[in-house]
């Protein structure tokens, strides 16, 4: 008796890790292991890398021929094996095959390899976390393409703001890199607060730190430890509840490459509004002025108005902490993995 559901993702069994593309194919795997029930799904964990390369090509086989449903989660340096891999075995057996695509990468991907194509319109189909994307893709050809934004299995705050009030605490919850914008968001608190001559903003960052940037990272920290602090790697599921705790998100991301970033989820869960940078698909999930407050793409001197100008009274306040409530609902998990389940079917 087959299986309905195999997941090829990173899981990372026996690691504590955080990251975007773990925790979306873990929520993915609760959320069906939940609906189907125990049992009805099985795993491949890809952390294992380039080192269990081998193998991973023959759990694959075993997989599909174990299962009526296979998903795969790849990031960019996994999707050429997978779809190669996928296209092999499909050879030999008859599974359905889904790609559900984490973060907003993938167009400008295939243009540097362009033999990907050939190999994604052999799968089903394909879902992407953004509108931008599934245009693109149903342009350049493919048949069945479905959005499905980023989702969390999230519990909705009873926030109550009593007072918004100098200092503003913002916060960064981010995978800490140049790339994420955090040296700049650092630069920018340093400079208002000097010019101001007092305590503006105060900047707490959660998250793990590159290696490549952890020298520079840490001595940025330390020379503006007055008012930016490092708390290290949130719990996971603690996110929304930390959040709570802050007047306003940070999301500085100089990747314009971004998808649906599940730090926002949690920050409209939490209904803390977003100061944002306006990547190439904000606006799938922000909206300007009414669940944050963005400024254009990259540009340091943006940011820095921004904070500067701020000037928001309690009243609206409150108004863009409740529409960030009423947000947060369209990126439950239970409700967005119904385009999921409808695809893959019952039992």
């Amino acid at each position: 008796m087959k299986k309905l559901v195999g997941i090829i993702g990173h899981f990372g069994y026996g690691k504590n890790l955080v990251n975007g593309q773990t925790i979306k194919t873990k929520i993915i795997a609760d959320e069906l292991s939940r609906f189907y029930g125990n049992g009805s799904v099985i795993t491949i964990d890809t952390a294992k890398g380039i080192k269990g390369i081998v193998s991973l090509f023959f759990e694959t086989r075993r997989l599909m021929k174990q299962c009526k449903n296979i998903i795969i989660l790849p990031s960019y340096k996994g999707i050429v094996f997978f779809s190669f891999v996928l296209y092999f075995w499909r050879l030999f057996y008859k599974t359905k095959l889904h790609y559900v695509v984490i973060g907003g990468w993938l167009i400008e991907y295939m243009a540097k390899k362009p033999y990907l194509s050939f190999f994604l319109k052999k799968l089903d189909v394909i879902f992407t976390e953004n509108t931008i994307m599934a245009e693109k893709l149903k342009k350049r050809g493919f048949q069945k393409i479905i959005y499905l934004p980023n989702c969390k299995k999230i519990t909705i705050s009873n926030k109550k703001i009593q007072c918004l009030n100098k200092p503003y605490k913002l916060c960064i919850f981010s995978r800490i890199s140049k790339i994420k914008g955090i040296d700049d968001a650092i630069k920018v608190i340093s400079e208002i607060n000097t010019k101001a001559n007092s305590i503006i903003y105060l900047l707490d960052i959660y998250g793990p730190v590159e290696s490549s940037f952890n020298e520079e990272f840490f001595h940025s920290v330390k020379r503006n430890e007055k008012y930016v602090s490092y708390n290290g790697i949130a719990k996971y599921g603690e996110a929304s509840k930390i959040l709570s705790r802050y007047d306003f998100l940070l999301f500085p991301t100089k990747y314009l490459g971004e998808g649906i970033p599940g730090t926002i989820i949690d920050a409209y869960a939490a209904g803390t509004p977003v100061i944002f940078s306006k990547w190439e698909h904000w606006q799938d999930i922000l909206i300007d002025g009414k669940t944050g407050i963005g400024y254009e793409f990259g540009k340091v001197d943006k940011l820095r108005n921004v904070l500067w100008d701020l000037k928001i009274d309690l009243e609206e306040y409150r108004k863009m902490s409740s529409r960030c409530i009423c947000e947060a609902k369209k990126y439950h998990s239970e409700f967005v993995l119904k385009k999921l389940i409808n695809e893959i079917g019952r039992a």
